[in-house]
């Protein structure tokens, strides 16, 4: 896949919990709400989802689940990106454990995740919206993951990835990747590719 003179964009939007209501998803930085090598969170009644240095973990219920990084820079920097109005207070147990206040924001950004590669979350249709933004002459062959928690991940016909937990199975729907072109954007064609160790990889 040629890159030059153009990047690449390449993203896909992960399952969401069954049931879960049409509200905005928003992220909340660390400030001490949650364990100390988490990031940034995002909760809903149906879905938490704690973004760690090259580790993601959703929880659905009962069932855990990690997406991780493989090969990926541990000292990427990340960063919160759109803030909103609202903050968010978290008052649980007594009074010197609360936090309060916090500022959240729309987005949070993987800066240099792999040479000349930044991921972005964001929420799209209510939904946690990934995205990998590859610069001009970049490698995307260098995106490869792993999805932990979960029994060996499978594609549907229409190319999206199926991951079976205890309690059901979950659908990532197939990716898109374009070009932004003087011309305007343009697709180019991608697929998700499970490797023999059941790493993932864009094609």
């Amino acid at each position: 896949m040629s890159l030059r003179p153009y990047g690449l964009a390449l993203f896909f939007l992960p399952w969401a919990a069954a049931g879960q209501p049409k509200t905005g998803l928003y992220f909340v930085p660390n400030n001490g709400q949650a364990a100390a090598d988490v990031r940034y969170t995002v909760q809903s009644p149906h879905l938490k989802v704690y973004f760690k240095q090259t580790e993601i973990l959703f929880t659905v219920g009962e069932a855990t689940l990690g997406f991780r990084l493989l090969g990926a820079d541990p000292s990427a920097v990340i960063e919160s990106r759109r803030p909103l109005a609202g903050r968010a207070n978290f008052l649980l147990g007594t009074q010197e454990r609360w936090h309060r206040d916090i500022p959240v924001f729309e987005e949070v950004l993987y800066r240099g995740i792999y040479p000349g590669i930044d991921m972005s979350y964001g929420s799209a249709q209510h939904r946690l919206k990934s995205e990998f933004i590859v610069a001009a002459g970049a490698d995307p062959g260098l995106i490869r993951f792993i999805y932990t928690g979960v029994g060996r991940p499978q594609l549907d016909p229409s190319g999206a990835l199926l991951l079976k937990t205890p309690q059901g199975t979950l659908r990532e729907e197939a990716p898109e990747a374009y070009q932004q072109t003087g011309a305007g954007r343009r697709r180019v064609e991608s697929r998700f590719e499970i490797l023999a160790d059941g790493s993932i990889v864009f094609s």
